[in-house]
């Protein structure tokens, strides 16, 4: 997004009306490239969120002592 000082700086510059237009076109596809990026990013969050976690393996309780082994 543009601040409000980068639109003060554009107004002092006293561009032309067709000037103006081409800055602002500009601003314009700036927006919505960072636009696209933000949902692009959301949307690979979605995904990952999304994703189920499959565990393999055996799980140990880490509160258990093991038995020894008997001979």
């Amino acid at each position: 997004m543009i601040s409000a000082a980068e639109l003060r700086k554009l107004a002092s510059l006293n561009l032309s009306p067709e000037q103006m237009a081409g800055v602002l076109e500009l601003l314009a596809i700036r927006a919505e490239k960072e636009e696209a990026r933000k949902a692009a990013q959301a949307e690979r969050k979605r995904r990952s969120r999304d994703k189920s976690v499959t565990v393999t393996g055996q799980s140990q309780d880490m509160g258990v002592t093991p038995s020894p082994l008997v001979p």
